[in-house]
């Protein structure tokens, strides 16, 4: 696996080239054709070739604004035959952000389409970027294969994606996830090129629709001429079973997927195979195996970003299951001595009827440093639409000093129709500290 993995080129003739069953099979269907692992080798060859004539040496990053096609599948291979990091790019986003993401990565190139051309264009003038861009659907693609296959020995430790986080703090940076991180993950269905090497690496055949459609999903599982045996989807279309993963650490603690029995509330689970996890005081000691008291937490794997801190706050009970407490940053409230987590009020709280949403933020204080002020959303059409905003307050604040200890009781609270959120549909807690101003 890493021997083939490495040397890229080689791993993709093996699945295209092993037998003639396997050469025909269809690697990708897209909405304009079938494309077979043989075609899939040669036109990802193609890709290659285009971008070392402009890119000579590898180590580079290399950016990507393509629909979900088939030309973004050879595109991302052809970036790793060429020894290059692929920067992928959403259609989704404003020139300022595509602006940022490739002057940030300093991306040598970048591979888009004709659609695409004049965006990418403007984008470069207006932020001074000297990037070349490469149209994909302008390459002529290899009829026959080239004479000779070319090799890159990639250091496994080696850049192979850029990605951005979500965004909740004021720049968006970048993670640098190894070719390393793709051999351990190539069971995982985590994000798009992951799940896209992970079924590669299996010789699946992969249909990729241009956007998501119930509609057309629908009537692809009903009527489609081929089986499907499975569906990837975005974590919001489904129940999801507690767990904790990010960008910079793929997947690292979960509850069982498949035992009821072993998932527990509130509680984030145990480490997946191949991850160590302890969590580290203010005083650097080592409080992983004490269940009354919490610690940064530490996360050791072969699928951790180089050089990362989570900046999360959390404790172990004595079952050894994780839970976490928050951010240590936003979610861990210093209060009068008190070290309040964000996450717990909100949980607590959310048992009162009178609420469907809850965000705590960390409030200034001349005294305590801090207080807890709580925006929320509350179930008026269980109250009565009769019911005014200051009347729930006021019955939430006797709910909370009649469950909570006094000192985690919100000192302020502020009735809103929905909490703000970002675009990856999180809870904005800046915009909810803005509230209360």
């Amino acid at each position: 696996m890493f021997s083939n993995f490495c040397n890229l080129p080689i791993f993709l003739a093996a699945q295209a080239q092993a037998n003639l069953d396997v050469a025909a099979k269809p690697a990708v269907i897209d909405s304009t054709s079938s494309h077979s692992y043989a075609q899939l080798l040669l036109d990802s060859y193609a890709v290659e070739s285009e971008i070392i004539q402009h890119i000579s040496s590898p180590g580079n990053n290399v950016a990507i604004l393509i629909p979900n096609s088939y030309l973004y599948v050879i595109s991302t291979l052809g970036i790793w035959l060429s020894g290059s990091a692929v920067v992928p790019l959403s259609l989704m986003h404003v020139k300022s952000e595509l602006g940022y993401f490739l002057s940030d990565s300093d991306c040598k190139a970048v591979l888009s389409t004709n659609e695409h051309l004049e965006l990418l264009t403007t984008v470069c003038n207006e932020f001074n970027l000297s990037i070349k861009i490469i149209l994909v659907d302008s390459i002529p693609l290899y009829i026959v294969p080239p004479t000779e296959i070319p090799s890159h020995n990639i250091d496994i430790e080696s850049n192979a994606l850029v990605v951005y986080t979500s965004g909740t703090t004021a720049k968006r940076y970048s993670v640098f996830n190894s070719y390393f991180f793709y051999i351990t993950y190539s069971n995982s269905l985590k994000i798009k090129i992951k799940a896209l090497y992970s079924m590669i690496n299996a010789g699946a055949t992969i249909e990729m629709m241009p956007k998501f459609s119930v509609t057309g999903v629908i009537n692809r599982v009903i009527n489609g001429e081929r089986n499907l045996s499975l569906f990837m989807g975005v974590p919001a279309m489904y129940l999801m079973v507690e767990r904790y993963g990010m960008s910079e650490i793929g997947m690292a603690l979960s509850n069982s997927g498949t035992d009821k029995s072993q998932r527990f509330p509130g509680y984030v689970g145990t480490p997946l195979p191949g991850v160590s996890v302890r969590l580290i005081n203010e005083a650097g000691v080592d409080v992983t195996n004490d269940p009354n008291l919490s610690g940064e937490v530490q996360i050791k794997g072969d699928t951790v970003f180089k050089r990362f801190k989570t900046g999360d706050v959390g404790n172990r009970n004595s079952d050894g299951i994780f839970k976490l407490l928050g951010r240590n940053s936003t979610d861990i409230i210093k209060s009068g001595g008190y070290k309040l987590s964000s996450i717990e009020l909100e949980q607590h709280i959310l048992e009162c009827e009178l609420v469907r949403e809850i965000s705590v933020v960390a409030i200034p204080d001349e005294i305590l440093e801090f207080v807890p002020g709580a925006a929320v959303v509350f179930n008026k059409q269980e109250q009565g639409s009769s019911v005014d905003s200051k009347e729930l307050i006021d019955q939430l604040r006797k709910w909370c000093l009649k469950e909570m200890s006094q000192y985690k009781v919100p000192r302020f609270f502020v009735a809103v129709d929905e909490l703000p959120v970002n675009l990856m549909r999180k809870v904005d807690k800046k915009k909810v500290l803005a509230l209360f101003k």
